[in-house]
């Protein structure tokens, strides 16, 4: 969470800078013009939450296709990938959509034994008129680790020093 935020503040600066380098061009455009103050702010605004339009596009989508894409992740997570899923995901994203083709992220947990551990990924699913159907999956992050005893990201355990 850390490196998502710090990337996400470096990443938002620097838009901002060179934002606002087009925001005092489009300023000094209005102010020629005697364009309306309103319609100068609505074009300001629109510009600095130009970022934020990825994060708005898979809220709208998740909102839109949840429905129609979670009974198909739930038959095909639990019959593909660990056989243990029972209960929805912790998080469920639609991160692209079409009528042929979806990409969900979600977040689940590791199973009862291990509480408080997660893991997330992505699953394609892709219809061909007979509802959705699994097509690929890949993990992206994991605290449940694998069967060499590995997690990612790698961190010592504890006294292995």
């Amino acid at each position: 969470m850390f490196w998502f935020l710090f990337y996400f503040a470096i990443t938002y600066s620097l838009t901002l800078v060179v934002l606002g380098g087009c925001l005092y061009a489009l300023w000094r455009w209005v102010a020629q013009r005697k364009i309306r103050f309103i319609l100068a702010g609505v074009l300001a605004v629109s510009l600095l939450a130009l970022p934020l339009w990825p994060y708005a596009q898979v809220a709208w989508q998740t909102q839109q296709y949840r429905d129609e894409l979670l009974p198909a992740f739930m038959k095909e997570a639990g019959h593909t990938i660990s056989g243990e899923i029972t209960t929805p995901p912790l998080i469920f994203r639609v991160l692209e959509y079409s009528p042929r083709r979806a990409v969900v992220y979600a977040v689940e947990s590791c199973g009862e034994t291990n509480s408080g551990q997660r893991w997330g990924w992505t699953m394609k699913l892709r219809t061909k008129g007979r509802g959705w159907e699994f097509s690929d999956y890949n993990a992206v992050w994991s605290d449940c680790g694998s069967a060499e005893g590995n997690t990612f990201p790698p961190y010592p355990e504890a006294r292995s020093f």
